[in-house]
């Protein structure tokens, strides 16, 4: 049967089995976080076999990618109708998921702490977890503190503030007056911004000329599914305000997505890395150029004025993460020794110098590689997303904390271009939760260290297959991913 004439069953027949497939994950995945309880004995759960598994579920979603790249050549109807499959599959899966128990994850018990903070008009950024017995006894955070509960109990790094930002908070307290301490509050406001991020990613397909269905690469992902519902990230605060940024900028509305922007770096930090690109294409007029400096920098302003307030000490979960902060990175402790030996070379001890020089060189990297890449004109829309997607890859590749919902960063970005990279970066990420099964058992990272190379090395290997495919004469876009 021809792509291009009539409506082609075999085709719609595939999408079907990819939807009942991602309904059907979501439902193993709830059935089987009932093994991952509280109450379940650490050496007893099943964190390898999570980990093959839904490593292995990865592996397999990437047979998608063909199927796209047939689909997109159908008759229409036939795309309309795989498109309308994939984002029902998509959405039944997430509501599933919403019933299920958080596997290897605690985060958000920080979430709903904050938001019941900030939701009773308290800055989040005053006094750390492990400080509020010391509180006067009339102080009614103590109260908060019993009202929680559990949440207020498995909070983790208990002894620093909050790392989360203020917008990140206002998201955080939403969910707490929709249900004080409770993870389906929590997870009701993942699932409403996983809808906005769904929409964005389809406008911005539309926008760069690509089918809408590449879409699925992120929507049906699932690692995207265990991250953000499963483990309820709050990584998808910041997610529609990045896209939402790049689709006004795509749309030449430069002052508002600035401003959006600005709302994006004030729920994750990571996105300031895109305020050259952003500001590229307002070079030739000062006048506005100004205006949306002005902006960015009232913005950050306000949005830094709590956390200033509640302090910038040690105890302040920024400098704590900024200054220790270091997993499933396979380049930094590389870095970080080479620059141990030769700080000790010269005659400094102390090894947390090895590690601050580390990260204040990969951080100069990264800034300089922003720049680099804000350097040219933008050639139109695919021409910025292509960067935005270069940058953000750039961020987490750089990072010295690489977990695997990192990858939420860049992901929605990576279906809006060819390349298989990033996709093949969520297929094997959930190696990560291996690391588990060790440290459990007290023999991490002498037994352990083999996963962090196990990850990453196909991801290095499939970047930079997409970089040589990208240089070939006449690839053009390639409907690889």
């Amino acid at each position: 049967m021809s792509f291009n004439s009539g409506y082609d069953t075999n085709c719609m027949g595939r999408w079907r089995i990819v939807g009942a497939a991602a309904v059907t994950f979501a439902i193993a995945l709830t059935v089987g976080s009932l093994g991952f309880t509280s109450v379940a004995a650490r050496r007893s759960l099943p964190i390898l076999a999570f980990a093959w598994t839904l490593a292995t579920c990865g592996i397999l979603f990437l047979w998608i990618i063909p199927l796209i790249g047939r689909t997109a050549a159908c008759d229409r109807r036939v795309q309309r109708d795989a498109l309308l499959v994939v984002v029902v599959a998509g959405l039944l899966a997430r509501y599933v998921l919403l019933a299920s128990t958080p596997i290897l994850e605690l985060d958000f018990n920080r979430y709903l702490w904050d938001g019941g903070l900030a939701a009773n008009g308290f800055n989040p950024y005053a006094v750390a977890p492990a400080d509020v017995s010391a509180l006067p006894y009339n102080d009614i955070r103590l109260e908060l503190s019993r009202d929680a509960g559990s949440v207020f109990e498995r909070i983790t790094y208990p002894e620093l503030r909050t790392v989360y930002p203020p917008v990140a908070q206002a998201a955080f307290a939403i969910a707490h007056w929709l249900e004080p301490w409770g993870l389906t509050g929590w997870r009701l406001v993942a699932f409403s911004l996983e809808g906005v991020t769904l929409a964005l990613v389809i406008a911005l397909l539309k926008a760069v000329g690509r089918s809408p269905l590449w879409c699925a690469l992120y929507w049906l992902s699932p690692l995207v599914m265990k991250e953000t519902i499963n483990s309820a990230h709050m990584d998808v605060v910041v997610t529609p305000l990045v896209l939402g940024a790049l689709l006004l900028a795509a749309r030449d509305r430069h002052l508002a997505s600035v401003g959006l922007l600005g709302l994006a770096i004030g729920a994750k930090l990571w996105p300031v890395m895109l305020v050259p690109l952003l500001l590229r294409p307002l070079l030739g007029t000062p006048a506005r150029l100004a205006g949306a400096i002005t902006l960015l920098s009232g913005i950050a302003t306000l949005l830094a004025l709590p956390v200033w307030l509640g302090g910038l000490d040690r105890q302040s979960g920024f400098i704590g993460f900024a200054r220790d902060w270091s997993t499933n990175s396979a380049h930094f402790p590389v870095v970080e020794g080479a620059l141990r030996r030769l700080v000790g070379a010269v005659g400094f001890a102390d090894p947390a110098i090895a590690g601050m020089l580390a990260r204040v060189l990969l951080g100069f990297v990264l800034v300089g590689y922003s720049l680099r890449t804000a350097w040219r004109p933008i050639a139109g829309p695919g021409d910025l997303i292509a960067r935005a997607a270069s940058v953000a890859g750039a961020v987490v590749l750089l990072s010295p904390a690489q977990f695997p919902w990192y990858v939420l960063w860049v992901l929605p970005l990576a279906v809006l271009r060819p390349g298989i990279g990033w996709h093949v970066a969520a297929a094997v990420l959930p190696l990560y939760y291996a690391a588990f099964h060790y440290i459990v058992r007290d023999r991490y990272p002498a037994d352990a260290g083999w996963i962090v190379w196990a990850i990453w090395m196909p991801v290095w290997l499939a970047l930079a297959w997409d970089r040589w495919s990208s240089l070939r004469p006449g690839t053009g876009d390639r409907p690889a991913g």
